[in-house]
């Protein structure tokens, strides 16, 4: 007990010490009436002023709640494209100069408060309107995926009757797998008229190994085409062995 500083009496923020408890420990008493034992460094130091239930700042961890739900999920890839040099998306956003508002940026609730207000459903993903501007709220919507990708940076529209228009937006008009008609021109170099107006084959006639129940390789094996002037043996099956031949050849 010698070695101690006799701490009791003294106040400590809304702790007053009433004497030693054991282990470093003293026997306080907050303002509101509880009483505990605290360890004495923790008074000296400041790092304990009172207790728990009647501190100013109980609660204060709780912020906006959201942590565990898909809109701060979108909240944190807004702000990692545009501010981790490490994200894999960095270079076609934070890379292009592409900045989150100083509104959202600091306050989840904020964002979260805009996009109630404006539409947003478990379905949809953030949008920018300007593919060059930042994430903010006047160029910043709802959309489905599939409205996004046309925003998509990438996309190269293509001259068609007069009007600049996305494949998959033109391949839709006519009923096509948008697919088939990007690989049409951009592959393998068709008209767009073409493309646009050639019937795409079932998929049982542009791969009848599968109607025939067989693999690609064995399908183009049994299906081959010989050279005109190369006389192929015929296939031995088991039943063509003349009856006097056994499995190893001997007579």
């Amino acid at each position: 007990m010698n070695s101690l500083i006799d701490l009791t009496g003294h106040v400590f923020g809304r702790w007053t010490v009433k004497g030693y408890a054991q282990s470093s420990r003293w026997h306080c008493r907050c303002a509101c009436g509880l009483e505990r034992a605290v360890e004495g460094g923790s008074l000296r130091r400041g790092l304990s002023t009172g207790c728990n239930a009647c501190s100013p700042n109980r609660g204060c961890r709780k912020t906006h709640g959201g942590r565990r739900t898909r809109l701060y999920s979108i909240w944190c890839g807004m702000k990692a494209r545009c501010l981790n040099t490490k994200d894999a998306a960095y270079g076609r956003y934070g890379g292009r100069g592409i900045r989150v508002c100083a509104e959202w940026q600091n306050d989840f609730a904020k964002f979260k408060s805009w996009a109630e207000q404006n539409g947003y459903e478990p379905h949809l993903t953030v949008d920018r309107e300007n593919n060059d501007g930042h994430y903010e709220p006047s160029n910043c919507r709802w959309v489905t995926y599939a409205e996004q990708n046309r925003n998509y940076g990438r996309n190269r529209p293509i001259l068609h009757e007069g009007r600049y228009v996305l494949i998959g937006d033109l391949a839709a008009e006519h009923g096509l797998p948008g697919d088939i008609v990007k690989n049409r021109i951009r592959r393998y170099g068709w008209p767009i008229t073409k493309a646009l107006q050639t019937p795409v084959q079932s998929r049982i006639k542009r791969e009848p190994w599968k109607a025939a129940g067989v693999s690609r390789s064995t399908w183009h094996r049994r299906n081959r085409v010989l050279p005109q002037n190369i006389d192929a043996p015929p296939l031995t099956t088991g039943e063509d062995r003349a009856p006097d031949q056994d499995r190893g050849g001997r007579r």
